[in-house]
């Protein structure tokens, strides 16, 4: 969970992830599935709403979803950043971002690159990240 100082609107948080390619999760019964597809083959996750957090998605490699939970309180803006993925349609886990993924966790790099975006975004609005 990360968490920094900021002072946003929530305008202008939806308006930097529908520019970069995420959409905003609309959930029905605290649940959205996220259909993609990679080489002919479907690829499914499974979101679930939290509490007090707008949720944006977008595909990656692989079928893969990146995944962005952003709350924004007043001065305050707190996120969390995962790759999820459903094992045998049962069991939901959340993968963190990470720099130098290997080939089959190429999306994992591209979610790392995506935060970082996502930092630089924050940065030039004078935000001071803390992680917790």
């Amino acid at each position: 969970m990360n968490q920094t100082i900021v002072n946003l609107s929530n305008s202008e948080l939806k308006n930097w992830f529908t520019g970069e390619g995420f959409v905003h999760a609309e959930f029905k019964n605290d649940r959205e599935y996220v259909l993609n597809s990679w080489n002919a083959h479907s690829v499914s996750v499974k979101l679930t709403r939290r509490t007090g957090f707008d949720t944006y998605y977008k595909e990656a490699y692989g079928g893969a979803v990146l995944v962005f939970e952003v709350s924004n309180q007043p001065n305050i803006l707190v996120y969390n950043c995962y790759c999820p993925i459903w094992l045998f349609g049962i069991w939901s886990k959340k993968l963190t971002f990470k720099k130098n993924a290997g080939l089959i966790f190429k999306y994992r790099s591209e979610g790392y690159q995506m935060e970082e975006k996502f930092r630089k975004f924050l940065g030039k609005k004078g935000a001071v990240l803390h992680a917790s």
